[in-house]
């Protein structure tokens, strides 16, 4: 995500602020999702390959974007909070990396959120059956709850 601002106060405070935001694109990531590693389900399956079978569909399962599609419908927001943040970053009141978690965790917060809500389509009958709910992605809460995110440099990126 590339973020463009304006910042009133002198054209010194400004180019320091673009100096920052340059560097923090340069040196570190946002990584959201579900980290291999993040546990199991009940019946053993990782979160992981449930959380990938779910956000981009598999044989009887219809893709269920958790990820991806309430993240870009949200990209304003987080470009915000990026915006918000860089000031207190220019001023020392954050570092970069407080920042770039500050907006992993926003972020997170938009994909649990959007599990919460509901994501279409609804369970099938037999599903629902089983399950008890027509809320897809929500039967334990372990998926939602192993959504995180992480700081990387891109040269730590597999």
């Amino acid at each position: 995500m590339r973020v463009t601002s304006r910042i009133r106060g002198g054209q010194g405070f400004s180019r320091k602020l673009r100096q920052l935001q340059e560097r923090l694109t340069e040196q570190h990531r946002v990584y959201v999702g579900i980290p291999r590693g993040a546990g199991n389900s009940e019946d053993g399956t990782p979160l992981v390959q449930i959380g990938a079978i779910h956000e981009f569909g598999a044989k009887h399962i219809p893709e269920r974007s958790f990820l991806r599609e309430p993240l870009l419908a949200k990209q304003k927001d987080l470009a915000k909070v990026f915006r918000q943040l860089m000031p207190r970053v220019a001023r020392g009141e954050l570092t970069l990396l407080q920042a770039l978690d500050q907006v992993g965790a926003k972020a997170a917060s938009i994909s649990q959120e959007a599990i919460s809500a509901g994501i279409s389509p609804a369970n099938d009958p037999k599903t629902v059956k089983r399950k008890g709910s027509s809320k897809p992605l929500i039967d334990t809460g372990r998926l939602r709850q192993a959504v995180t995110w992480e700081i990387r440099h891109p040269r730590d990126v597999e």
